[in-house]
């Protein structure tokens, strides 16, 4: 045990007196900066995140946006004015308005959930794993 300890002093010296030989020779100015020119084009160019996310989600709301039908989409814009008028007449309470209103959209909507029975296309959806009427229901809920 006594030798190995001895050992390990040794060890320890002789790598203490090397490391304290050894030193770092640091680039210069001009070097730091041909590297950096140098890799320079290697790294890849930040995307503008927040017009890029904001262009991706107007994209995805057109996409939904066309399989509603359009009368749906007028009303609930003729409600949410509507609502926006009472709160601001401040005639009557912004939060009574808010839960008589709120929900209208889904009421309205429930139109949407039949409307494969009135275009007769049912039978076809059933068909498929997700229907439109349960797309629509995850959506809205």
């Amino acid at each position: 045990m006594e030798n190995t300890e001895m050992e390990d002093k040794a060890i320890n010296l002789e790598i203490k007196r090397l490391l304290e030989n050894y030193s770092i020779e640091y680039p210069g100015e001009k070097g730091v900066v041909q590297t950096i020119d140098t890799l320079r084009p290697l790294v890849p160019q930040k995307k503008q995140a927040a017009h890029y996310h904001f262009q991706l989600l107007c994209r995805k709301i057109i996409q939904e946006l066309v399989y509603v039908h359009p009368l749906f989409w007028i009303v609930n814009a003729g409600v949410f004015i509507f609502g926006c008028l009472l709160i601001s007449s401040g005639g009557a309470n912004p939060y009574l308005i808010t839960m008589a209103i709120a929900p209208a959209p889904c009421i309205l909507g429930v139109a949407e959930l039949f409307k494969s029975w009135q275009n007769q296309m049912h039978e076809l959806e059933m068909t498929t794993k997700y229907s439109l009427q349960e797309m629509l229901l995850a959506k809205w809920c």
